[in-house]
């Protein structure tokens, strides 16, 4: 099973007890639905909203997920809510690997809500006017991650394949582009800016220091 492999490749190459296993993942199976002008506060209404959204579209088996949520606009009582649904078993095979490794403490993110984490924490500063859209694209070997920026806050977040993406990526202005992840022939043809960090994740090989932030942006988002 992936999870046993997984398993022992942590096994062989670390030296010391874990105490923590943090997760990251997004990928085109967790879906990501903005609805607007949401009255209740109360969590059940919403979770039955978020449903509703989503069964209207999809012909989706809703409790093979998890739905979680978040209020990401708030205009006079009203405000858009950001409805989650994350695959039952992605939680399924992290809570087997952390078994089997015998830690406790599970922490699972989506890669989104870790970049969301840095701008919240302003060691992303994107200079934008309020209600500017900023596109951050997070760039993968085979695909990318394109999330929407709006007053700060991510309100748009998908995945697309990198052989189908120039008809996509052209609707964006490159002025208002950044990315991290890896630098690729792919990222360099779009001559986009990278993402400018305040703090810098560095390594010293003895020879020079080498910013590495860009490239392992979210490892180290999960545990500033």
């Amino acid at each position: 099973m992936y999870e046993d492999e997984l398993v022992e490749i942590i096994k062989e190459n670390t030296n010391y007890k874990l105490k923590n296993i943090y997760f990251n993942i997004q990928n085109d199976e967790i879906i990501i639905r903005n609805i607007p002008n949401i009255n209740s506060k109360r969590q059940k209404e919403i979770i039955q909203l978020i449903k509703y959204e989503i069964g209207d579209h999809t012909s989706l088996y809703l409790q093979n997920y998890v739905i979680k949520y978040k209020k990401i606009i708030n205009t006079k009582g009203k405000g858009s809510i950001q409805g989650i649904l994350f695959p039952k078993k992605y939680v399924d095979i992290c809570k087997s690997i952390s078994e089997k490794l015998n830690i406790k403490k599970k922490h699972l993110y989506i890669n989104f809500d870790i970049l969301q984490k840095l701008i919240d924490m302003k060691v992303i500063d994107l200079l934008q006017d309020n209600y500017e859209k900023i596109t951050i694209i997070e760039n993968r070997k085979k695909d990318m991650v394109l999330n929407t920026v709006c007053n700060k806050k991510i309100i748009e977040s998908y995945v697309m394949d990198k052989a189908n993406s120039q008809c996509s990526i052209n609707q964006f202005s490159y002025d208002n582009t950044y990315y991290y992840g890896i630098n690729d022939d792919f990222i360099k043809s779009l001559q986009i800016q990278k993402l400018d960090l305040k703090n810098k994740l560095v390594l010293n090989n003895n020879e020079k220091i080498v910013d590495i932030t860009v490239d392992n942006l979210l490892a180290w988002g999960m545990i500033v």
